[in-house]
């Protein structure tokens, strides 16, 4: 595949400015001319592809938030705070069904959020023992 130079605007005004810098030493005749000439400008282009989510995927991923929100909010070792944050993100997927299921579709930034949901049951707000000595205190910042 040959690459085709592309002219900025730049290169435009200094190729137009060139051009009429020719027609006057022609005396007009440049200008005169019946031209009509199309050029087949296609741009090579670079696509970076997402990796694409079926439907199934996208409602395997939203039950998976739930189930997560679930196990939080039931877990009676969890502080109350806690509990309540789930509860928001249970009412938050709530209505994410409700567009997934309405639109058959979601916006890319929704399923990054669905799956940081997913992953509360590992990081910061999984399991980790915030009275044990071995994690420093800054840790869950």
């Amino acid at each position: 595949m040959s690459k085709k130079k592309v002219l900025t605007f730049k290169g435009f005004l200094k190729a137009r400015d060139d051009l009429e810098n020719i027609d006057k030493d022609l005396d007009g005749q440049l200008s005169k001319m019946d031209v009509s000439y199309v050029e087949d400008n296609k741009l090579e282009r670079t696509n970076i592809n997402e990796k694409g989510m079926s439907n199934d995927e996208i409602d395997e991923l939203i039950n998976k938030a739930e189930d997560v929100a679930q196990d939080i909010l039931q877990d009676k070792k969890r502080k109350k705070n806690e509990r309540d944050d789930a509860k928001e993100v249970l009412r938050w997927i709530s209505g994410v069904r409700k567009t997934f299921d309405k639109k058959s579709g979601l916006h890319p930034n929704t399923v990054n959020s669905l799956m940081r949901v997913t992953a509360m049951h590992q990081g910061r707000y999984g399991f980790i023992n915030t009275d044990n000595p071995k994690i420093p205190d800054d840790y869950a910042k």
